[in-house]
């Protein structure tokens, strides 16, 4: 994503891991302050079972996401009419 405002598309939104994983010429990051709703998905090669290192983070990234859906409905009902 990036390599789009590199090459001239001007804007690019990426994430932070992208902006600081890299060193970008003539490129410069605006961090965005809001709130971002999005689908997590992880993929790995089918034929090979997932290390342990890849279970606990796969664990690690449930948790959080469930951690994050209680606190969501709870705001969600603290909001409600």
């Amino acid at each position: 994503m990036g390599f789009l405002a590199q090459a001239g598309a001007d804007i690019a939104l990426v994430d932070a891991m992208t902006v600081f994983g890299q060193a970008w010429r003539n490129i410069v990051a605006v961090p965005v302050r809001t709130e971002v709703n999005a689908s997590v998905q992880i993929y790995n090669v089918n034929i090979e079972p997932l290390s342990r290192l890849s279970l606990a983070f796969v664990d690690t990234l449930n948790a959080i996401v469930k951690r994050q859906a209680a606190c969501d409905s709870r705001e969600a009902k603290k909001n409600a009419p």
